[in-house]
């Protein structure tokens, strides 16, 4: 059973809409996004007064799926953002010494009231004064940080009330700390199945767009850029010709220029290669950054895959939309 619930933000009063709420509403999500964004409409003679500010939660069999604050309406439309959106609409001035990064977004959960959840330590220290920056574009910067000194990723998300910072799953598995899923739990009425077996034909492309075979990296000095280290992978080059980033560093972060050179090489010098697919009859389970063990030797597709987006069409039944990106 599909429940939406409306929450007035002053009062606290609750709602149930779910009488009220068109089939169709949309849930999604891509990697690189801080929120959930949830649309939906409603019957026009609807007495129900929805407003900006006011909170809407979407449950499933009395599970809580998604809670967010509504940023914007438009005649019946309705557009909600978890509570990452408070990250993007606050800006701070401050200034962390030598702080480990989990500590320094644990400190800007904090800044707007929030409860974090899990929080992973990382090898990275921030030194570095923020002067009128939002709390995402620093969190975002962390991450960065985090990524080019451990070529490690973590993802920060908001979940059941809290909110949560985890080295990726696509990292623990290649660790050795993190099972593939094998299975998307699918239900029609009373009856649980894996809907991995039962997908919409999918799609498959490859691209170099992306693809960065050299990175050199230069010191700022005055007015003048300094070029410091630089990391190429050869038969790469040879193969695809001469794709190149340029990074900029400064004068304290000579010490880690190399790594770093490296670290982006190795993220970036490869061939993207992307599957979407549908699944029917989905629970609103399957986020970004899951991943997922696919086998469909009818249309060659086999491997390891991260979820890059989904997006989750709710109706009397749920349909849920992937795009994945391989692994290995």
């Amino acid at each position: 059973m599909i429940q939406f619930l409306l929450i007035k933000n002053i009062t606290n009063k609750v709602f149930d809409i779910t009488q009220i709420v068109k089939t169709g509403a949309t849930l999604s999500k891509t990697i690189g996004d801080l929120c959930y964004n949830f649309k939906f409409e409603i019957f026009e003679k609807s007495k129900v007064l929805i407003e900006g500010g006011d909170i809407i939660v979407v449950k499933i069999r009395n599970e809580e799926k998604f809670s967010g604050v509504i940023i914007s309406t438009s005649d019946n439309s309705y557009k909600a953002l978890d509570y990452g959106f408070y990250f993007n609409q606050n800006k701070e001035t401050f200034q962390f010494e030598d702080v480990e990064a989990s500590e320094a977004v644990t400190f800007l959960i904090k800044v707007i009231g929030g409860n974090p959840g899990t929080i992973e330590t990382t090898n990275t220290m921030i030194d570095k004064l923020y002067f009128g920056q939002s709390l995402a574009s620093i969190l975002q910067e962390i991450i960065d940080n985090i990524s080019e000194l451990e070529d490690k990723s973590y993802n920060f998300f908001y979940n059941q009330g809290k909110f949560h910072f985890t080295k990726s799953k696509k990292d623990k598995y290649k660790e050795g700390n993190y099972k593939p899923l094998k299975a998307i739990k699918s239900r029609l009425r009373d009856f649980e199945f894996n809907g991995l077996k039962y997908i919409d034909k999918p799609s498959r492309s490859t691209s170099i767009e992306n693809l960065r075979n050299s990175v050199r990296v230069y010191e700022q000095k005055d007015n003048d850029y300094i070029k410091d280290s630089e990391a190429k992978a050869e038969n790469s080059i040879k193969k695809f010709g001469l794709m190149q980033e340029i990074i900029e560093i400064k004068e304290n972060d000579k010490g880690v220029a190399t790594k770093k050179a490296e670290n982006i090489l190795k993220q970036l010098n490869k061939v993207e290669e992307r599957i979407s697919f549908s699944v029917n009859f989905s629970n609103l389970e399957i986020d970004p950054f899951d991943i997922l063990e696919l086998n469909y030797e009818e249309y060659n597709i086999k491997g390891i895959f991260e979820v890059t987006s989904v997006s989750y069409n709710i109706s009397n039944n749920i349909k849920l939309k992937l795009e994945c990106e391989r692994v290995s």
